[in-house]
């Protein structure tokens, strides 16, 4: 089946993937490529395609997320004749926030946002000097003119049903100090630039030739594709705002442990809601997590077909009753075709984006204007970094 054709509803289901407008669609591993490189901001050779993460244009600062002090804003750096400013840079570091909300929004990780280390100033300013490019190829190939505002309105909608019902949307939001209007204009321009990934890189991939490597590749490392062992169980959640007084964060333990103490005494969770009418709606869910992560390593060693006492997460408790460990097996090639596809795109793609910046830095009239981020480019303005 070509790659462009596979699981088609899961692409539309994705909040952060792109939208297709007038070419052949997207299929899952496209979809997953744009959006793993989006996020790989960690990564130096994929990082080249996480602009959409950064992609904040000509807005006002967020200086809300720094406290209430006024500050002047500056340009530092331009691109083509395209300024980047102080704003911007800090906007694109607490917007990457929204990635990981459950995380990033956490103090004092926040904190850290709000006030970046001269490295990450310096490494975010890369990826927009980067972005920028992108962006302005993208005016060149016309792809901001096309009618964007439902496609924007729709990846708001399911980037705002992608956050858990608490903290939820808005109180994220809320807590690090980005506007609605900052990210929508985030969501238009990551879709731009998907876009311009898929038409200038994606779309001239041929398709047999990764097929055919990602069976290689399969047999040729098959043992790298060995599923982790995982634990089986069923959970209840009490759930925690990110910003809970001291009062809410007793009043859930407390509630928490209430649960615990009649669900083992055989209780069924309809006959506990019933008992404690103030009590937020419940509900239990069956899910599985690797043993190799801390939350799996808790659980696995519980003793089986009981519940345990509350487990306290970031973002709330969990009473779990666990069914055991499943051992790890041999994945199957089908079950791993799509990963080893999009892994192979990915590189693929990354090399020609690296290549291409690299060609548009030594001809494109850019400038690093603050001395201390200058620093890094060796007093050469056009010196790729």
């Amino acid at each position: 089946m070509p790659i462009e054709a596979t699981a088609r509803n899961s692409f539309r289901r994705s909040a952060f993937c792109a939208y297709v407008m007038d070419l052949k669609p997207l299929g899952k591993v496209e979809v997953r490529t744009i959006h793993r490189l989006r996020n790989s901001i960690t990564n130096f050779k994929l990082r080249l395609a996480v602009f959409a993460i950064c992609a904040l244009i000509s807005i006002s600062a967020i200086w809300s997320a720094a406290g209430n002090e006024e500050r002047f804003d500056y340009v530092v750096a331009v691109v083509n004749n395209q300024a980047i400013t102080w704003s911007e840079l800090r906007s694109a570091l607490v917007i990457r926030a929204f990635v990981d909300p459950l995380v990033s929004l956490l103090p004092p990780l926040l904190e850290e946002l709000r006030n970046p280390s001269e490295e990450a100033q310096r490494a975010i300013l890369d990826i927009l000097i980067d972005r920028t490019l992108m962006l302005q190829e993208a005016e060149r190939w016309g792809i901001p003119l096309a009618p964007w505002q439902e496609k924007v309105a729709a990846g708001m909608e399911r980037l705002k049903s992608s956050y858990p019902a608490e903290p939820g949307f808005p109180e994220t939001l809320k807590i690090s100090g980005l506007e609605f209007a900052e990210l929508e204009e985030w969501v238009r321009a990551g879709l731009i630039i998907d876009r311009l990934i898929f038409r200038k890189f994606i779309n001239w991939i041929e398709e047999e030739k990764i097929e055919q490597a990602s069976l290689q590749h399969f047999e040729q490392y098959k043992s790298k594709y060995l599923e982790p062992a995982r634990v089986r169980f069923k959970y209840v959640r009490i759930p925690l705002k990110l910003d809970a007084s001291l009062q809410d964060e007793q009043q859930a333990e407390n509630s928490a442990e209430e649960i615990y103490l009649r669900l083992r005494n055989g209780m069924t969770i309809e006959e506990i809601q019933k008992i404690l009418p103030d009590l937020a709606p419940i509900k239990p869910e069956t899910t599985t997590e690797y043993i190799d992560t801390k939350l799996g390593r808790t659980i696995a060693v519980l003793k089986t077909n009981r519940w345990s006492s509350p487990i306290r997460t970031p973002t709330g408790y969990l009473i779990v009753n666990s069914f055991g460990v499943e051992k790890r097996r041999q994945q199957a090639y089908t079950e791993v075709k799509e990963e080893i596809e999009t892994m192979l795109i990915e590189e693929q793609v990354g090399e020609q984006m690296e290549k291409w910046l690299a060609e548009q830095k030594e001809t494109a009239n850019w400038r690093i204007v603050d001395p201390s981020l200058a620093k890094r480019y060796e007093h050469s303005p056009r010196k790729k970094p």
